[in-house]
């Protein structure tokens, strides 16, 4: 993690770091991600920091950079409606951060009408929903370690998500995500992200009685491949 520092100079525009990450869900190390601000802020360089999982992390595990915006004014910060409240088809974000020049050059050069009608709505409405992110929030701490747990008891290897999905990878079936798309369940096939290959994937964490069904489901593809000898 520490070799990123090496690779921030002068000749570096912008930074990009989600956090927590995907298709992971792991944290940056809270030392290390304010010393890549530190780094950014001495070489001229922009830190893009994508915080729109950061509302589904436990307690103070959720350590957010908003409070250094007025400092750093190379500081950018990203957050989104869509994904804590569970509308994504609204498309309704926002991005913080102190540079003046910055937001004057993002209206001057986005769409004039840039947020649909009913996303502001919906996004008031939003604001009045504290006890649903609360309950929102144990549901897919609770969830997610069940998840995790049935995963690891087939026999995948997980890496500590702490957001609302979880990230594993399984070596058989190699088609899994096929398979399951018979069934009805839809998962995220990661090969597509640099350095990963077929066998990983991420999930959606939802309620126990979802979850359960996808656990039951990845038994019966994994049973169904065994005895036709596709492992």
């Amino acid at each position: 993690g520490y070799d990123l520092l090496k690779k921030i100079n002068s000749r570096v525009d912008l930074v990009v770091i989600c956090n927590p990450n995907n298709p992971t869900g792991k944290l940056i190390d809270e030392d290390l991600l304010l010393e890549v601000l530190e780094k950014c802020c001495r070489t001229g360089t922009k830190l893009l920091l994508d915080e729109c999982f950061m509302d589904f992390v436990d307690g103070d595990k959720a350590y957010s950079l908003c409070s250094k915006l007025d400092k750093y004014h190379n500081l950018i910060i990203l957050k989104a409606f869509t994904k804590t409240y569970a509308m994504p088809g609204l498309r309704l974000g926002y991005c913080m951060t102190s540079d003046v020049s910055l937001i004057k050059g993002l209206h001057e050069n986005g769409q004039d009408w840039n947020v649909s009608i009913p996303a502001q709505a919906a996004g008031i409405a939003a604001l009045d929903e504290e006890n649903y992110l609360l309950a929102s929030k144990e549901l897919i701490r609770v969830e997610r370690q069940y998840l995790t747990a049935q995963l690891e008891g087939l026999g995948a290897k997980t890496f500590g998500s702490e957001a609302n999905y979880v990230f594993f990878k399984l070596e058989k079936p190699e088609n899994l995500a096929e398979l399951l798309r018979k069934h009805g369940f839809l998962i995220r096939e990661c090969n597509n992200y640099h350095n990963l290959g077929p066998t990983y994937y991420r999930i959606a964490v939802k309620t126990r009685y979802t979850n359960r069904a996808l656990i039951k489901a990845i038994k019966e593809v994994r049973r169904n491949a065994l005895i036709i000898g596709n492992y």
